[in-house]
């Protein structure tokens, strides 16, 4: 089966469970993340108290987490439900919002490393300051490093990371074990819409939620929100990230319309 195939059959599968997408996110962009998800068919849960963590995220068939807005509570609600998400099986998503901007944020990396995650999402600077320490100035990737730069990176941050990880530009890649795939859908405009990466990290956790490699998964999210951007993006930013839920959902609702637009290299 193709890997435009197999998105479909996904797609499918997310309709029929139905999967519990356990976020602990940013305060910027839980509500928008938490409509996405169910615009895909799946159900969210926000839960980011440390004290139900655990038990929450027992139900849920994906976790992401987020440190866009890191404290020392979200950050030990992270480390509980991450632990009780590997003892059960269950996948985590990473998304390092801004993690070489400061001393805090590098050091609660440091403290998640005890999490087993089967992805981690980021724009070049992130994953950069994962591996090399503070490379950042805010949350946005300022370096622009073109597809031979990311797709390096991506593959070294896989080996040294042990997961699969995914590096967001004017092309996203995605590197795990060996392999490596690129997506080229998304607009341009993504870059003026606040949380369109956190929306992209949410995506992808609906796909690892019923997907059985993460490698595809991550692709998979990645072009479906690609794509939804770039039906999203007709007059301007407002526009765009009003209308990218819809996108979603049309996307989600009707696939076979748009499969010839998914484009994925591997």
């Amino acid at each position: 089966m193709s890997s435009v195939g197999r998105m479909g059959r996904d797609l499918g599968l997310i309709k029929e469970r139905r999967p519990i997408i356990h976020q602990i996110t940013n305060q910027v962009v839980s509500n928008v993340t938490a409509n996405l998800t169910l615009a895909m068919g799946a159900s969210p849960v926000m839960a980011d108290e440390p004290e139900e963590v655990a038990d929450m995220v027992s139900g849920a068939q994906c976790l992401v987490l987020n440190i866009g807005t890191l404290s020392e509570k979200s950050l030990e609600a992270m480390i509980r439900a991450g632990v009780k998400a590997n003892e059960l099986g269950i996948p985590v998503i990473l998304d390092p919002v801004g993690v070489g901007s400061t001393d805090f944020r590098m050091g609660g990396f440091g403290k998640l490393r005890k999490v087993e995650m089967e992805v981690i999402k980021g724009n070049y600077d992130e994953i950069s300051s994962l591996l090399k320490g503070r490379q950042m100035r805010g949350v946005d990737s300022l370096t622009g490093e073109g597809l031979e730069e990311r797709e390096k990176l991506a593959g070294r941050a896989s080996n040294e990371l042990n997961t699969a990880v995914a590096i967001t530009g004017r092309e996203d890649v995605v590197a795990s074990l060996g392999e490596l795939g690129i997506v080229r859908n998304g607009s341009e405009m993504l870059r003026l819409v606040t949380g369109s990466g956190c929306m992209a990290t949410s995506t992808i956790a609906v796909f690892l939620a019923v997907g059985e490699e993460p490698f595809y998964s991550t692709l998979y999210g990645l072009s479906l929100f690609g794509l939804a951007s770039e039906l999203a993006d007709k007059k301007g930013p407002g526009t765009l990230n009003y209308s990218l839920i819809d996108s979603i959902y049309e996307l989600c609702m009707n696939f076979d319309r748009y499969a010839d637009e998914i484009r994925i290299e591997v």
